[in-house]
């Protein structure tokens, strides 16, 4: 009885070890994962905001930027999300944030290499971001922003502060 449990043990073991040296770099990152960190990624450093919107309800706050996704009804997971961070999207203007390796000779994105994407290849975004950053970014959309229906007033005022003058067209929660 001892010995089966030792080899139960052991299976177990040999599993976990095997997850980890397949997916360890996912759950490090999932782990690593800070939504304060993605807001403020969000807001300032790649500059979510100005595509997406605040909100990242698909209204741009700069007029001259590309209209981004609305993220509040995204149908992306978090995985997928991830990879269109990190890569862009091909044939939009989604640029991509992680570093120069992840569209290289090597690396792949969406399936394909940098040649291989060819015209549809995204142009890198302004900033690159670390794993960490880009998943913290998904964990701040995912908590806060995917599913949340139309923007509050509650919402308006936590992101720019009570009293402001742009949080007064939206709606209080609940009402």
């Amino acid at each position: 009885m001892a010995a089966a449990g030792h080899v139960r043990s052991l299976l177990a073991l040999g599993f976990s070890v095997a997850l980890s040296v397949l997916f360890g770099p996912v759950v490090a990152s999932a782990q690593d994962a800070d939504p304060v960190l993605g807001r403020q990624v969000w807001q300032s450093l790649a500059n979510c905001r100005e595509c997406h919107g605040w909100a990242a309800n698909g209204q741009q706050e700069l007029p001259q930027q590309p209209q981004g996704a609305n993220l509040r009804e995204t149908t992306l997971t978090p995985a997928d999300m991830a990879e269109v961070i990190r890569c862009g999207r091909p044939a939009t203007e989604m640029p991509y944030f992680g570093g120069n390796a992840t569209w290289g000779p090597n690396g792949k994105c969406f399936g394909m290499t940098r040649a291989e994407a060819g015209p549809m290849m995204p142009i890198k975004a302004d900033s690159s971001l670390s794993d960490r950053q880009i998943s913290s970014v998904v964990a701040y959309i995912f908590a806060s922003l995917v599913g949340k229906g139309p923007i509050t007033r509650e919402e308006c005022d936590a992101f720019f502060g009570a009293g402001q003058a742009k949080c007064a067209g939206y709606a209080t929660a609940g009402k």
